[in-house]
């Protein structure tokens, strides 16, 4: 690793012990996600100039794994195959579609592969960014929390999933056999070794820590499933962050009811630098200079999202029974401002389309700040 690599992350590390202590003081009116954010703004390129995102991409990468593998472990895999779930995926299709036709009909002369890169930016949600926001201020087991997990997983898969078969290197056909593969792999990944281990009880409470288990065996047991189906996905050249989340349910799966102990190890595994990191490098990579030049597109962006993404989770939790438990306006709007957020995505987006020039760069720049206005 270069000096400047090291120096980097000593003020990475600084941020992210900095940040709870200033939320404390601010009463939680942030969320640590957004302290992240901004303090990466502050020591990255745009500003101080104190840090860099060179050769710190695998820090990046085990902190977007780890929040998406707590997505999976917290997400409830019934709710997505249920009522809730089946709307939670008609309002992206009508949302994403309502997207495309917009950026279409706004720029007739726009190539179709730029639209749908364009289209699924402006509708997807972050719920990597969301889980330790929902965390922090104790919503996960309320109805806005689950309705969260659930448009989030919707509007973060669906997107990816998207990603890999409309802007992909290969013909959409292979990628789908390749996503039904990696499926078939993550199957197999929940259902034999759960097989194993309830024929052999000692070795399983071993392993999830309810009898005397080590934490240095569950975590590395952890890790080892974590960037086993990462390496999986990247082999098969599918989107990393599906194998990640695959682990996540996967964990959850093997773990079965027992789960309290494992929850507080791969909280500590996660929360105590690399998800920080992973928002202070994201926040790094926001181009300030971009959004001086052009501040009509981070605006207009921030509308669109709100209008697209929010008002299409707002629309179906307001004209159909989806069984989320929301009674009140001020229940569903809080979950549209949640299903609104997609930083992570967006920035997966825009780089997809800027290597595959179509997306001038200064535009993709200026992209992720809306999210940290947000």
């Amino acid at each position: 690793m270069s000096a400047d690599a090291t120096v980097s992350l000593f003020w990475i590390a600084l941020a992210a012990a900095l940040a709870p202590l200033i939320g404390r003081a601010a009463r939680g009116a942030l969320p640590q996600a957004v302290l992240l954010l901004l303090a990466g703004v502050l020591i990255g390129p745009s500003v101080l100039g104190l840090a860099a995102e060179t050769d710190l991409e695998l820090v990046r990468e085990l902190g977007l794994g780890l929040l998406f593998l707590l997505a999976g472990f917290e997400v409830d895999t019934d709710s997505l195959r249920g009522r809730q779930g089946t709307w939670a995926s008609v309002t992206w299709l009508l949302s994403w579609l309502a997207a495309l036709g917009l950026v279409l009909a706004v720029g007739p002369d726009i190539d179709t592969t730029a639209a749908i890169a364009l289209a699924i930016a402006l509708t997807s949600t972050a719920l990597g960014t969301l889980l330790p926001i929902l965390q922090e201020r104790g919503l996960m087991g309320s109805p806005i929390g689950r309705g969260v997990m659930v448009h989030g997983a919707i509007g973060e898969l669906l997107p990816v999933l998207a990603m890999a078969i409309l802007l992909g290197s290969k013909a959409p056909l292979v990628t789908v056999l390749l996503l039904v593969g990696f499926a078939l792999v993550t199957v197999a990944a929940a259902v034999v070794p759960r097989r194993f281990l309830r024929r052999a009880p000692q070795v399983y409470h071993s392993i999830v820590g309810t009898s005397g288990g080590t934490t240095q065996t569950t975590l590395r047991l952890l890790m080892t499933l974590l960037l086993g189906l990462m390496a999986l996905a990247a082999l098969m050249d599918v989107d990393v962050v599906l194998g990640a989340f695959a682990a996540g349910v996967v964990i959850r799966r093997l773990a079965g009811p027992d789960t309290e102990d494992l929850e507080g190890r791969r909280n500590l595994l996660a929360h105590s630098f690399f998800v920080p990191a992973f928002f202070v490098l994201s926040g790094m990579s926001i181009g300030l200079a971009d959004v001086v030049e052009a501040p009509w597109f981070v605006v207009s962006t921030l509308l669109l999202i709100v209008l697209l993404r929010g008002g299409g989770i707002w629309l179906t939790e307001r004209l159909v029974d989806t069984c989320s438990g929301l009674r009140t306006p001020r229940e569903r709007a809080a979950l549209s401002l949640y299903g609104a957020t997609g930083l992570p995505i967006i920035v997966a987006v825009t780089e997809v389309a800027v290597s595959s020039d179509l997306m001038p760069e200064e535009v993709a720049g200026a992209a992720p700040t809306t999210e940290a206005v947000r």
